[in-house]
């Protein structure tokens, strides 16, 4: 009664892989029911597409309000160290946990004093809530990343900006954003 073997998960036909793209309601009901700092997370993850390793060992440092830009100065590949725009409604955002914790050298400052936020952390956060409002479990703190470019290529953007803004090494892993309209 034992499973011997790593059992196959096969995907539906055309179905490279799953990805939850959050909607619209599901991200304003998100937002009014998360408190800090997941509510703070995820509208930075959505707005600006970054992982959430990448937000949460992000330096005030490397967050300039004045230009509306952060620069990511680590990742998995080259492309992951980037420079991201900001939109308005995260500048807000920043501004407010700028001011909140004005000693931290963190953008998310963790409990223990000099150190940051683990996404276990956020993570833990986010699956009680998504539990507690009983929303779809392929809801993950990475779906916020995958709704960002996929708003992004319904926009109107190329592979290449989009593999440019999420720091892709691939653009291969870009062009799954392209869907056929």
């Amino acid at each position: 009664k034992l499973i011997r073997d790593v059992p196959k998960i096969r995907l539906l036909p055309g179905e490279a892989q799953r990805e939850f793209v959050v909607s619209y309601a599901l991200e304003t009901a998100y937002l009014a029911a998360a408190g800090y700092p997941l509510r703070e997370a995820a509208t930075l993850l959505l707005d600006c597409g970054l992982r959430p390793e990448e937000l949460v060992t992000l330096p005030k440092a490397n967050v300039n309000l004045e230009q509306a830009i952060l620069r990511i100065g680590n990742g998995k590949t080259k492309n992951a160290r980037r420079t991201v725009p900001i939109p308005e409604r995260s500048i807000d955002v920043l501004r407010l946990l700028f001011d909140f914790w004005p000693e931290s050298a963190w953008v998310f400052p963790g409990r223990r004093n000099g150190r940051h936020l683990t996404v276990w952390g956020l993570d833990n956060l986010h699956a009680a809530l998504r539990k507690a409002e009983h929303w779809p479990a392929e809801l993950v703190l990475y779906s916020f990343r995958h709704t960002f470019g996929t708003r992004l290529a319904e926009s109107g953007a190329t592979p290449y900006q989009i593999m440019e803004l999420m720091g892709h090494g691939d653009i291969r892993i870009s062009q799954r954003y392209i869907h056929a309209s």
